[in-house]
């Protein structure tokens, strides 16, 4: 088969095969975010009627305290003003309350007076079948102590109430009660039109239990805040989703069911998302395809039939063959070029070995330039890398095990070790040339500390080693320095503290010397260094010849180099100390700036 089938096969078989798989990836990983979204909307929304009813037996109850914690109603129920009903229970007393029904009772459980306001709008006693009913709620000994409130919903012939019932206290509310009065407020229709207008949403007061458990399918279920269950699901034959949540009557017993429907515009939505995504995809891939197609066909085949015709002429040693030499700087330009350099190897040897020589001169000449540049291209990916790092270990992509937690601070920890040595690497060029500036800039201390703890605590976790840093009081909370190079001097430091300091301890003190000069310590419980080495460990490219350590904590000696030279540009000074098997402290004094 020719190259130009294959192509011609392979790249649509390839489009429909991606187009396809991340179509089920889409429906893998974005439809159930869409739910979860949706079912949130949901409990959003039966928590808002939730609260909504909740704030208006809120309402009922201060407006029924004035009247419940007051003399003259505790002197009626306990039997000392006969005249209450007449003077105060007049035909305005309901509609002043905006309650649409009343129960006094003392401490008996005996009804004094009840009243209520029929279908027609008149005031009239409480029907004694509607009495019966409400008589366990209405019972003092159902409150638990004297302050006790009850509220809650009641359902009376399919009429849903609104009820709250209060113990009768003296104005001062000090003593016994003497009784209860109840209260309620029918949510009629023009009661559930307003609630459903006000809220936008689409409301059903059920009473227990008159919803089947069998019409109902449960998919999730959420807590509110103050403990409360909404389940979400769908009933059978009805393909909105629904949220419910129960409400209580006055004795903490199920009574009504409220179910609160959605619409599922979210979920179609993502159906809709996912459909225009991949029909999009498939439409620009197949666009892409066909050019890539006709350009390959321009610009490759053609070259690939050129380029087979002088090897086969080469094969045959057709002295009438013409060099080729494609142009361009793609693989077939290059093979082209690279067979007219191994033909004109073979005629002439000597002058191959002088062209030899001199590519070889250019390639170290290309070399010594990547090394000069090397951090600029390689701190992008691995700045990215320990950014990955640094989101795995959040767990915001899922929850990870021990050893997975291990790895990836292992990999943060080398690429960190990395991101010293290709900065040391950066200072040590700029520092070599007269390209090397400072730029002074505020920076509060505490952040700063915080910033260079956080970033070395891989290192400390991968060595086992203890951190402690410590930002004395006296220290101005904002100075004038380069934070990019303070940085890397402590961390520099610290990197070699912690190698030095394996499972140990490391202190870093940030203080202020006198009133022109601040200082860095860094201090570690390590071996200590050899009193002979302390004059050259500021040497570039200069370590510690200690045997012991150095197949597990040799480095590029250049970061106490850098330390040196950095702190010096700052026109300031490094101290070190060292005594055997004790630790070894650095002492870094700059001059002390305070920021405005």
């Amino acid at each position: 088969m020719s190259i130009r089938r294959k192509i011609l096969l392979t790249i649509p078989i390839s489009i429909a095969l991606v187009t396809v798989l991340l179509y089920i990836l889409a429906n893998l990983l974005l439809l159930p975010r869409f739910q979860s979204l949706e079912y949130d909307f949901i409990v959003a929304d039966v928590a808002r009627v939730r609260y909504e009813i909740l704030d208006e037996l809120g309402d009922m109850t201060t407006a029924l305290s004035a009247n419940a914690f007051w003399d003259q109603t505790y002197a009626y129920v306990s039997g000392h003003a006969p005249d209450y009903p007449a003077t105060v229970l007049d035909p305005f007393f309901l509609t002043s309350l905006d309650m649409d029904l009343i129960v006094y009772s003392d401490r008996n459980d005996t009804v004094l007076h009840a009243q209520h306001v029929n279908e027609q709008g008149a005031i009239e006693p409480v029907p004694n079948e509607l009495l019966n009913r409400l008589k366990p709620y209405c019972t003092l000994r159902q409150l638990q102590n004297q302050a006790d409130v009850r509220k809650g919903l009641l359902v009376f012939e399919g009429a849903v109430m609104l009820a709250v019932v209060l113990p009768i206290l003296r104005s001062d509310r000090d003593g016994e009660a003497a009784g209860t009065v109840f209260a309620a407020k029918y949510l009629n229709r023009e009661e559930l039109a307003e609630l459903r207008t006000n809220l936008q949403l689409s409301i059903e007061f059920l009473p227990q239990p008159s919803l089947p458990l069998t019409l109902w399918n449960v998919h999730a279920q959420r807590t509110l805040p103050d403990g409360t269950v909404v389940q979400i699901g769908t009933q059978h034959k009805v393909s909105a989703t629904l949220g419910m949540v129960t409400m209580l009557d006055p004795l903490d017993s199920p009574s009504v069911t409220i179910l609160v429907n959605h619409n599922n515009a979210i979920i179609e939505q993502g159906y809709s998302t996912i459909l225009y995504l991949g029909v999009s995809f498939l439409v620009i891939t197949s666009l892409l395809a066909l050019v890539l197609i006709m350009v390959m066909n321009h610009h490759l085949l053609s070259r690939l039939k050129r380029l087979r015709a002088r090897v086969s002429a080469v094969e045959r040693c057709d002295p009438s063959s013409q060099p080729l030499r494609l142009s361009g700087s793609d693989e077939l330009a290059e093979y082209s070029h690279a067979l007219e350099d191994l033909l004109e190897v073979l005629a002439k040897s000597s002058q191959d070995v002088a062209q030899a020589r001199d590519e070889a001169l250019k390639a170290l000449a290309v070399k010594t330039h990547i090394l000069a540049n090397v951090s600029h291209d390689a701190r992008t990916p691995l700045t990215v890398i320990l950014l990955r790092a640094e989101m795995l270990l959040t767990e915001r992509f899922g929850g990870l095990s021990e050893r997975q937690r291990e790895m990836i601070i292992g990999v943060q920890a080398s690429g960190k070790q990395m991101l010293f040595f290709i900065n040391n690497l950066l200072a040590t060029a700029k520092l070599a040339t007269d390209n090397f500036w400072l730029h002074d800039k505020s920076i509060e201390v505490q952040g700063f500390v915080q910033e260079v703890e956080h970033f070395v605590q891989p290192l400390c976790q991968m060595h086992g080693t203890t951190l402690t840093m410590i930002c004395a009081p006296d220290m101005p909370s904002q100075i004038m320095g380069d934070r990019e190079y303070l940085k890397q001097i402590v961390c520099n430091l610290l990197d070699n503290a912690i190698k030095f300091a394996t499972g140990g301890k490391v202190w870093v003190t940030v203080a202020k010397v006198d009133e022109t000069h601040w200082s860095i310590w860094v201090k570690d419980s390590g071996k200590g260094i050899p009193e002979a080495e302390l004059a050259h460990i500021f040497d570039s490219l200069y370590e510690v010849a200690d045997k012991r350590r150095r197949h597990t904590n040799s480095g590029s000696g250049l970061g106490l180099a850098v330390v040196k030279q950095l702190t010096e540009l700052m026109n300031g000074r490094v101290s070190v100390t060292s005594h055997a098997e004790t630790g070894t402290t650095f002492v870094v004094t700059l001059p002390l700036k305070e920021a405005a």
